[in-house]
């Protein structure tokens, strides 16, 4: 392992530490829902819990270590992905970082320039997140860069800030108490805590999840408290007051992690802009990958939008192997958010090359479906309801409108796939369909993931480059409409910061179509499945001319281009008011 990369030497018992953590909260979930029965199937939306707006930038793809905790790891980190042409959206710094939990005072040790950092990660378009809870320490855990005082605990407790009267309550971290979300004066202190850091510029937090060890009944200023309502109080208030300060930003909290914790989800959906799964090892068990596959799939069903889990889980005493990194990446890749970190061996050089190709493809492929991710978002948020819908089978779901998965959730190369309504192209071989009811051995070499397209659909993309086939690096003005024909369809495109647009495919007769767009004002490119050459395609009734190549084609106003092997039709129709493109065969 590369001297950035060394792990520290309590590094090597976070198994330890995370199964107390594990331990900690089943023995507060034990005491407060022992006698609660609950169905998991039987879990609804709540009325008026409406899924947040979420900025664009969450639909990119985050990385994060919790090793080393230096400000040197995480710009070594940033760099391998750099130099790899691997593009990064967002980084998580994880505990510990401050200098005490929670003052918000970076450790100067650990990160000698907190401001600069951050500016450095802002010019190359990354977001900074900052791991928190709600508790002030009177007690914490001993090791390298872990806190040593506790001025915050004292002043919180001299000024009555704390609920339960300052009791300390265990915790993994340590023992302390919670600060009193009732209490305007503590809010007001608490707030300006938080701003020693997000007047240098932060992003978000990671806010990690002590709810389920508040005590139940604490006094407040407020009076007794639930730990429901607490948990309420705290994620509410962290969105709250990070958009007060930066509207395009987020917070990073749970959505299920033993649902029997929070049978209703840890963050309220309304104030869950993103949420991950909780900590899973690096292995394909029910306490690996298996535990983020039902933790997810109970998520969809609450009516969670951006929803991913640790790529490769968070830890274990197994090593990360190649085969579960891409494995997992591929599916975080086809979730609506894709983050990457924790303990051991998550970058994809640390593997070989074969690895980084394969990751680098998921990763661009994820950055391409953004503006699907964004679309399907804000469908969500305008009629509650998750992105991903668990479909019928055994761990398959939709992922929005008009992409299937079917999750390979073993080791093995292969699954058995089985179909839900309507009929789907299959995005490594589109020349195979399949309609409801089908069901199929499927074979999957390392490089690809099962995952399908529906007949009869749009879906928007930002081509900007030629590695997955897509278009080319001229195609990056424009949206890139991946239409798959064979039915009559309506999608809404949206876009941050810009008009809402109708797209409609109308099929005339078997094969002939048309792709129409409301304000074509916006630049599009066309990619259509076609399994022939077409006779015709005009763009607002003016026919378009064929070209030989695909290269720079998003410069050529008015050409189509057929790729005969690949079966698929590339069409600029130029700008226009209005767009309607009509093929024919």
């Amino acid at each position: 392992m590369p001297p950035s990369r060394r792990l520290r030497p309590e590094a090597f018992s976070m198994s330890i530490f995370v199964s107390a953590k594990k331990l900690f909260i089943a023995i507060a979930v034990i005491s407060a829902f022992a006698a609660a029965a609950l169905s998991h199937e039987a879990v609804a939306i709540e009325k008026g819990n409406r899924p947040p707006v979420s900025p664009a930038w969450v639909f990119g793809h985050w990385v994060w270590e919790d090793d080393e905790n230096t400000e040197k790891a995480l710009m070594d980190m940033v760099a391998g992905y750099e130099k790899r042409g691997i593009p990064v959206s967002a980084v998580i710094i994880d505990s510990p970082w401050s200098m005490e939990y929670n003052d918000f005072i970076f450790n100067k040790k650990q990160y000698p320039d907190p401001a600069g950092m951050v500016k450095k990660l802002h010019a190359k378009g990354i977001r900074v997140l900052l791991w928190l809870t709600p508790n002030l320490n009177l007690v914490s855990d001993s090791g390298s860069f872990e806190p040593t005082t506790h001025k915050s605990y004292d002043e919180a407790l001299k000024n009555g800030y704390l609920c339960n009267a300052g009791k300390p309550t265990k915790w993994w971290k340590g023992e302390g108490a919670f600060i009193d979300y009732t209490n305007p004066e503590a809010l007001a202190w608490w707030h300006k805590q938080m701003d020693r850091v997000l007047d240098i510029g932060i992003d978000g937090w990671k806010c990690d999840g002590t709810d389920p060890l508040f005590p139940e009944g604490a006094l407040c200023k407020s009076g007794p408290m639930t730990a429901k309502k607490y948990k309420d109080l705290y994620y509410s208030d962290m969105y709250e007051y990070t958009l007060s300060k930066n509207p395009q930003g987020a917070t990073f909290s749970r959505s299920v992690d033993m649902l029997i914790a929070n049978p209703k989800g840890f963050s309220p959906i309304s104030h869950s802009p993103t949420n991950w799964v909780g900590d899973n090892k690096h292995d394909w068990t029910n306490e690996g990958f298996l535990e983020a596959l039902k933790n997810i799939f109970d998520s969809m069903k609450l009516g969670y939008t951006v929803v991913g889990s640790d790529t490769a889980g968070y830890n274990g005493s197994e090593p990360i192997t190649k085969q579960l990194l891409l494995r997992w990446a591929q599916f975080s890749a086809l979730s609506p958010l894709f983050e990457n970190g924790g303990h051991g061996k998550h970058e994809p050089w640390l593997f070989d090359d074969e690895t980084v190709r394969i990751y680098g493809y998921y990763v661009k492929l994820h950055y391409e479906l953004l503006p699907y991710f964004y679309s399907m978002m804000m469908k969500s948020h305008e009629n509650p309801g998750p992105i991903m819908h668990p479909a019928p089978g055994k761990w398959q779901y939709r992922l929005g409108d008009n992409i299937f998965v079917s999750v390979l959730y073993t080791p093995e190369d292969k699954r058995e796939v089985s179909f839900p309504k309507g009929r789907w192209r299959d995005y490594w071989a589109p020349e195979k369909s399949y309609a409801e009811g089908d069901t199929v051995d499927y074979n999957c070499p390392i490089a690809r993931y099962p995952f399908f397209i529906r007949e009869g659909s749009i879906v928007p993309l930002y081509v900007t480059g030629s590695e997955l086939g897509h278009g080319d690096a001229s195609f990056a003005k424009s949206v890139t409409l991946e239409v798959t024909p064979g039915a009559n369809s309506d999608f809404t495109l949206y876009e941050e910061k810009r008009p809402k647009i109708a797209l409609k495919l109308e099929m005339n007769g078997e094969k002939n179509f048309t792709v129409s767009a409301s304000a074509g004002a916006r630049p599009f490119m066309i990619r259509a499945l076609s399994l022939a050459a077409p006779a015709g395609v005009a763009a607002n009734g003016k026919a378009l001319k064929p070209v030989k190549e695909l290269k720079a084609l998003g410069k050529k106003a008015g050409f189509y281009f057929y790729d005969s092997a690949a079966k698929r039709l590339y069409i600029n129709p130029g700008p226009a008011k209005t767009l309607k493109v009509s093929v024919k065969y």
